[in-house]
């Protein structure tokens, strides 16, 4: 029947965790605890303004989480995390309202379950035990985070006149 499938029009080239940071209140009190109940976390997540090189064909797009354990002003536990992705455009530029849909929805949704794993590892690894992050719906946070902001176009450089004309 030669079915072929269906070929994405994107791809991702690389993704990172560019970002851990792990705090601990200094007291006794959180190294004497054993139990961590996953309703005393606090989750937060935010998305970075994707960036396209037209010239390379390729976005740059990334989100940070925060974890805290305790009061929010002063966390007995604060991991902040971030990861940045790389995704390749593979065939003709997307129209301005598929770019935007998947620059600021499609793409953090591919790299959330990354940092995802990441920040229950690096808890669990810590001794604070199994704290999975909760799912998110990333369509409806790029609807509040990212409504109104355009996706930055990263130029390629251009040499400023005066040396153009020296040479």
């Amino acid at each position: 029947m030669g079915n072929r499938g269906i070929t994405s029009s994107f791809q991702i080239i690389s993704c990172k965790v560019d970002k851990i940071e792990l705090a601990m209140k200094d007291s006794s009190g959180i190294l004497q605890k054993s139990n961590f109940p996953l309703e005393d976390w606090a989750f937060g997540v935010a998305l970075r303004v994707p960036q396209y090189a037209p010239k390379e064909k390729v976005y740059l797009v990334g989100l940070d989480v925060k974890v805290i354990h305790g009061d929010k002003d002063e966390p007995e536990v604060k991991l902040e995390a971030g990861i940045s992705g790389l995704f390749k455009v593979m065939g003709d530029e997307f129209s301005a309202d598929t770019e935007s849909k998947i620059a600021k929805i499609q793409f953090p949704t591919i790299l959330f379950p990354y940092v995802r794993a990441a920040v229950t590892n690096i808890l669990a690894s810590a001794g604070y035990g199994s704290v999975v992050l909760p799912l998110v719906n990333i369509n409806k946070l790029a609807e509040n985070q990212l409504k109104d902001v355009e996706i930055i176009r990263i130029e390629e450089e251009q040499p400023d006149e005066q040396s153009a004309v020296e040479k």
